[in-house]
């Protein structure tokens, strides 16, 4: 493993493995979400905003909140998590990262039901890399299992895995765009996203 990671860090620009990661940064984002569900697919838009902060050196922390609105449907909801993790560089071009996570979920307007939560925790694992001076790739894992609520008691589907890949593109050292493509595997939903970051 360490020599495809030295492999790839060398087939990089000198820039690109001379910067460092920041996790210090507040951003804006919107998603776009197609859930399979038999014969037909449903289509959620989401607004979230995020901020991250580095304690130390080697942990981060996370806050993400969004609000998602199903089309066609009087449903929409609000997701709120908050994760704490360790951060260590494997090489000068990459970042790995762990995590834990906690989170809230509220859907409202339910038919029968005026809302339904669900409380839960998760954990991430992903990498983080420099493709050029400007380009940086992040390749992550999640794992979350909202097990206590109105929704686990309603006999819901609570957990899932999701893999992601997204990238940014900094238009200058504090300012990038970003866009991203996630599956969960369990509720088998494609997401698209995009967003912009400011870093500190």
């Amino acid at each position: 493993m360490k020599k495809v990671i030295l492999g790839i860090c060398l087939t990089l620009p000198l820039a690109a493995m001379a910067q460092d990661f920041s996790y210090d940064y507040v951003q804006l984002g919107y998603a776009n979400s197609e859930i399979d569900v038999g014969r037909d697919d449903v289509d959620v838009d989401s607004y979230g905003i995020g901020a991250g902060w580095a304690p130390t050196a080697n942990s981060y922390t996370r806050i993400d909140l969004a609000y998602s609105e199903l089309d066609n449907t009087p449903l929409d909801g609000r997701d709120y998590s908050v994760t704490v993790g360790g951060r260590t560089s494997l090489t000068d071009c990459i970042d790995m990262y762990l995590g834990v996570i906690g989170a809230y979920s509220k859907v409202s307007d339910v038919p029968y039901s005026s809302d339904l939560d669900a409380y839960g925790l998760g954990a991430e694992i992903g990498m983080r890399a420099w493709i050029v001076p400007q380009l940086e790739l992040d390749v992550k894992g999640t794992y979350l299992d909202l097990f206590s609520g109105d929704l686990d008691d309603a006999g819901a589907d609570t957990d899932d895995f999701t893999a992601s890949i997204g990238a940014r593109f900094y238009a200058t050292p504090v300012f990038s765009i970003g866009g991203g493509y996630s599956y969960a595997v369990d509720s088998e939903t494609d997401t698209f996203s995009a967003g912009v970051r400011y870093d500190f």
